[in-house]
């Protein structure tokens, strides 16, 4: 099975390889270039400066790789890879974008569970201090209570 996926992407591969070289010098500049500037609009949209350089620099390579291949049939495949890698880093650029708001999202979370743990605790801490004043206050009334009866019981 994986043997037979291997071949028929080898074989895609090997036909895009013919095509592309027809296919890139017929079509005009600028679309080419805005087919080149796909990398860094998804970089920008991922709001990453190191993902938006270096998609900017493959995508440049890969212009300058283009026009060196221009003219030869078999001179497409390291423009291809730079582009390719040009889409990675932009990709990447994205996936440290979704990361960091997941980050940004999760560290706020735990603030809002620690102030609600922390008015958790400080409602605790004044019901014990409210408990202990009632025993307190208890005890001394128990203390108040029997000495009366006592003395009361001395009297009769």
């Amino acid at each position: 099975m994986a043997m037979e996926i291997g071949l028929h992407f080898l074989d895609w591969a090997t036909s895009l390889a013919q095509i592309l070289p027809r296919t890139l010098s017929t079509l005009p500049v600028p679309i080419l270039l805005g087919i080149l500037a796909v990398p860094v609009v998804i970089a920008g949209f991922s709001r990453s400066g190191l993902g938006m350089i270096g998609a900017g620099i493959l995508t440049l390579l890969t212009f300058v790789l283009l026009a060196q291949a221009q003219g030869q049939d078999s001179g497409y495949g390291l423009p291809l890879l730079a582009y390719s890698g040009a889409l990675l880093v932009a990709m990447n650029g994205f996936e440290a974008a979704n990361r960091r708001r997941n980050l940004e999202a999760q560290n706020q979370e735990i603030e809002r569970l620690r102030n609600e743990t922390r008015t958790f605790l400080d409602a605790l801490d004044r019901r014990a201090q409210v408990v202990d004043m009632m025993a307190a206050k208890g005890a001394e009334m128990k203390v108040d209570g029997e000495g009366t009866s006592e003395g009361t019981e001395q009297v009769i």
